[in-house]
């Protein structure tokens, strides 16, 4: 037995029930940006204000740490434990990397606005993915499927 049999995968998992296609606005003149504000975030908070303006959107942004911003199109609120009521109320979601965030949009329809991002937060790339199609939503990223594995984990290893 080697040290490879004892690892187990499991992938940080999303709420099916919470996330997904039922009671979701469209056309709402929102756009979304989960998380707090810092230097990682920084500059691709800045370009979705401009984004936003552009759009003639306004830009949610949900989280700590935000300095008061002059533009009237940008609306600041504090971490929520139902994020879901912006998620499926915003025309698109927006994340540095492959965020939570993505995954939950997606999940809801929404696209998503990805920035891929140094370790300094300069923004190296930016790519909109509106789709969920290469991924398998029945393996291992629903919360209660990834619930079972678990429990299944721990019951095979005390036995």
């Amino acid at each position: 037995m080697t040290i490879e049999d004892d690892i187990k995968v499991i992938w940080n998992p999303f709420d099916t029930e919470r996330f997904n296609m039922n009671d979701v606005e469209t056309d709402t003149g929102n756009y979304l940006f989960v998380g707090s504000y810092d230097y990682l975030r920084k500059n691709t908070i800045e370009e979705l204000i401009k984004l936003a303006e552009k759009d003639e959107k306004k830009l949610i942004l949900v989280g700590r740490g935000y300095p008061e911003f002059e533009q009237e199109w940008v609306e600041i609120h504090e971490p929520c434990w139902d994020v879901e009521k912006y998620v499926k109320n915003c025309d698109a979601v927006a994340s540095i990397k492959l965020g939570r965030t993505v995954f939950e949009g997606l999940l809801c329809g929404k696209p998503a606005f990805i920035y891929d991002i140094d370790e300094k937060g300069e923004i190296l790339s930016f790519k909109i993915e509106d789709s969920l199609k290469d991924i398998d939503l029945s393996l291992d990223i629903d919360s209660y499927i990834v619930a079972d594995k678990i429990l299944e984990y721990a019951n095979n290893k005390n036995k």
